[in-house]
Parts: C-alpha cells; sequence; structure tokens
C-alpha cells in the first residue's frame, strides 16, 4: 500500500509558538467567545467554540467518579461470556474530554508523575483534544492553573457509546440464555423417552446448565453496572477527573522538514481522590476484548522462534516500561511471521478498543500542516502506524483514539497517537511522534515528569 500524503488544517491569527508564548491564538468574536479550528487528521477540520480567557473561579464542589472494580472478570476464559464494554475504566485508553464546549474527545494514553511525588498524577494526551484553544500558542503550568479547563472522563459520544455497548451486551446474553434453556428442555424431553445416551444426553444438559448461569451472571452483573453508572454519572459535570496541567502549541520540532516531528502533547492533573484510590493500577493497559489470549500471542508474537519466553500479560494488563529507542525503531529486532525484522505495535484507544498493526518504519511518511494567518506552513516526518493485515485489517485507529499510548509486546511505550488518514473516510494510516523523541521534550518543558511508576499487583 502506498501511503497518502495527508494534511491538518489550524486557523489562527497570530505564529505558532512553543510553550510559554503569551499571544493567544483565537479570534475573538462579538459574542465575547473565540473561535478555532483545529487540525484533525481525521478529515474535515473540527470547528471548536470556547469560552474567552477568565479569571479563575473554583468550580462547585463536584465528586470525581470512582468507578467500580469491574463486577466480573475483565478477561475470562474462551466460551465465557464475560466482557465489561469500554470506556468505563481509569486505566490508560481512558475517553476525555474538556468539561466546557464542544471539544474533539479522546485517550489519555498514559500516566505520569512529577518526581518522587506520586501524589501528583499527570495524564498524557493530545493538545487538540486537552486544550484546542491554545493549539497555536501552548498553555503554559501557571497558565493552565489561572485558566482551569476542566477534563472529563468520557465525553458525550463515549459515553452514550459504552452505555450502548452495555446495553447490547446484555440483549445478547437474554438471547443466550433463552437458547440454552430451549437446550435444556429438548435434552429433557430425551431423557424422558429413553432416546439416546443417557450419560452423554446428562452431560450435554449440565454444559447447557453452566452456560446459561455464566450468562446469568454477567448479565445480572452488567444491568447493575448500568445502573450504577446511569444513576450517578449521567450527566458531564459529574465525571469531572481534573484540569488541563499544561499543553505545548502544535507544530514541527525544528524548520528543518527532513529532521521535524510532530508536536501535539498535554498534560491534565487528575483528581486525587480517583486516581490514588487502592484500586488505581497506573500505567497497566488493557490489551483484551477484542483481543483474545490466544489470538494475543499470534499476533505480538507471529515468529514462533521469538515466543521461547512468551507470557501473556496477567489478567490481560499489559504494564507501560520505558521506551523503545530510535535504533530500534530503524532496526527491530522483533519479527514477523516470514522471520523478517519487524514491529507489531499495540493501542488501547477511547473509539477503537484494543487494535494491532505493525510500525511501518521511522520517516516513511510526509504529513502536512498548514495554519491560516501563520507566515509559514510546516512538513514532519511522521511515525506511521498501519493495519495488521487478515482479519485484522480493520483500522488500527479512528477519531477519539488520539492521545493513545503505542505499545510493543514487551509494553514499551513505542509513540503517542495524534492523528490518522486514509482514502473514503476510512483510517489505512496512524500518525504518531515516537516516544524517544517526546520523552526528553515532556521533561524539558515539565521538570521531573517520568512515567508513573509500576503499581505492584495485588
Amino acid at each position: 500500500m502506498r501511503p497518502e500524503t495527508t494534511s491538518r488544517l489550524l486557523k489562527s491569527e497570530d505564529d505558532a509558538m512553543m510553550v510559554g508564548g503569551e499571544e493567544k491564538g483565537t479570534e475573538e468574536h462579538g459574542n465575547g467567545r473565540s473561535h478555532t479550528v483545529v487540525g484533525s487528521s481525521w478529515g474535515r477540520p473540527i470547528y471548536t467554540d470556547t469560552p474567552a480567557v477568565a479569571p479563575w473561579s473554583q468550580p462547585s464542589p463536584c465528586p470525581t467518579p470512582q468507578w467500580p472494580r469491574a463486577p466480573v472478570p475483565l478477561s475470562a476464559p474462551r466460551g465465557r461470556h464475560y466482557r465489561i464494554p469500554p470506556p468505563f475504566h481509569l486505566k490508560p485508553g481512558l475517553a476525555v474530554a474538556l468539561l466546557e464546549g464542544e471539544s474533539p474527545e479522546g485517550t489519555i494514553g498514559a500516566y505520569f508523575s512529577l518526581g518522587n511525588d506520586r501524589d501528583i498524577v499527570l495524564g498524557l494526551t493530545c493538545c487538540h483534544v486537552a486544550s484546542p484553544g491554545c493549539a497555536t500558542t501552548g498553555l503554559t503550568v501557571a497558565g493552565a492553573a489561572a485558566n482551569h479547563e476542566e477534563i472529563i472522563a468520557i465525553g458525550s459520544g463515549a459515553y452514550e457509546l459504552g452505555i450502548t455497548a452495555i446495553a447490547e451486551r446484555i440483549k445478547t446474553l437474554q438471547n443466550i440464555v433463552v437458547s440454552q434453556k430451549k437446550v435444556i428442555e429438548r435434552l429433557e424431553q430425551l431423557l424422558d423417552d429413553n432416546n439416546g445416551d443417557p450419560a452423554a444426553i446428562a452431560k450435554m444438559k449440565e454444559k447447557a446448565q453452566r452456560r446459561a448461569e455464566a450468562a446469568t451472571e454477567t448479565m445480572d452483573a452488567l444491568e447493575s453496572l448500568h445502573r450504577w453508572i446511569t444513576n450517578r454519572f449521567a450527566l458531564p459535570e459529574q465525571r469531572r477527573i481534573g484540569r488541563v496541567y499544561c499543553a505545548e502549541r502544535i507544530g514541527p520540532s525544528s524548520d528543518d522538514p527532513v529532521s521535524a516531528y510532530t508536536i501535539d502533547w498535554a498534560f491534565v492533573q487528575l483528581n486525587q481522590d480517583a486516581f490514588k484510590r487502592p484500586g488505581f493500577t497506573g500505567n497497566q493497559v488493557y490489551v483484551g476484548g477484542k483481543v483474545t489470549e490466544e489470538e494475543y500471542c499470534g499476533l505480538m508474537f507471529p515468529c514462533v522462534a521469538d515466543r521461547g519466553d512468551y507470557e501473556y500479560p496477567l489478567d490481560g494488563l499489559l504494564q507501560i516500561s520505558g521506551y523503545v529507542p530510535e535504533s530500534e525503531m530503524l532496526n527491530p529486532t522483533q519479527h514477523g511471521p516470514d522471520g523478517k525484522p519487524r514491529m507489531h505495535v499495540i493501542k488501547n484507544g477511547r473509539t477503537t478498543g484494543t487494535t494491532v498493526g505493525w510500525l511501518n518504519g521511522l520517516k516513511t511518511l510526509t504529513g502536512h500542516y498548514q495554519i491560516e494567518g501563520v507566515k509559514k506552513e510546516f512538513k514532519t516526518m511522521e511515525t506511521t502506524i498501519v493495519p495488521y493485515g487478515g482479519r485484522w485489517r480493520d483500522a488500527f485507529s479512528a477519531s477519539g483514539d488520539s492521545g493513545a499510548a503505542i505499545l510493543d509486546r514487551d509494553g514499551r511505550f513505542v509513540a503517542l497517537l495524534t492523528g490518522g488518514g486514509g482514502m473514503n473516510g476510512e483510517t489505512d494510516i496512524t500518525f504518531a511522534t515516537p516516544a524517544y523523541e517526546l520523552l526528553p521534550r515532556i521533561r524539558k518543558a515539565v521538570p521531573g515528569a517520568d512515567l508513573f511508576p509500576e503499581v505492584p499487583r495485588k
């Protein structure tokens, strides 16, 4: 497949600036609101109306969402009916959006701490998700504290998708229960008529009863979860989880497009009452769901020679640990099914959940970016991810996945997902900023920031 060049559009009256710029990247209108066009690689630009910056005022008290531990396991043996639909969790892959205004929904891909202070938890996402109004200026830590843009866990779109997914799963389980009861009735009739091997029929009846009981148990748990969520978190303000901590302006890392990469990141400071409670598991990314335990080995370890030390992540949770260096992204040490060097990657995002793909190599696609009102358009060399192939040919990402952490099979941070493009509205290519470039930049902008330490499993 030949990658297609795509564009992201931004509009502003001012030049693009780094974090710390004092000029506003907005255009004032007579209604007292500022109008910004936020770039999107997904196709047409996303137009966002955001309130003009106003003096900070203490928001009305509102409890942070305390998502319960899953009432049923997140992963279960094949053939069981357990499945908790996203996005109701606090793990990396968390769906987020601004509380105020119609901004793009996105994903928190990883958690960071500041130095040895684990009480401060920062969530990494994209600037165009957390602070679209500052896309061309950036937002300092001090400026973000004054502006106090609140972030919610799960925007309106993700909430509706999640609630609908739970309802649909409940309906499926109801059908399974009805079907298994009919099987049981038929088998009982066979026993009454002495038609067939009694021992074999009894065994089949017992199996059908177990299936019906498992489906009923999961259905009851999902109905309880559905009631709990709709009663407590139906309103966006009930889902507050923190505020924008800082954001770097969207743009190229340098004036040389041959060496430039895309800058599009922001931190969200998360409320301690949600992210410091005993159930917080830090940077453990759920890689189950659409990918079963059996499929995971074949997808992430496709070369048999690489499976010597293979172990499926405990409970389907892959720990983010370290990052992939530039040398390995250029020359992978992992192998594809044909034995040739190739890096396979995985991510969990707001829209597409768990997906797998291939790193297409560094500097393989030129992304064109144009900001109206800025003196120069800019170009960057994009890190790209392509779909896996076969029955996994579906897109690696979609709108709403921006901010997700792309990982290799060892849990190393490969890149931050920033966008995608393709033909006919489908995403053939996913764009990302490599972690080996991004992490040093983050540490320079926010001294002491580093990936949240591993949380011991209980």
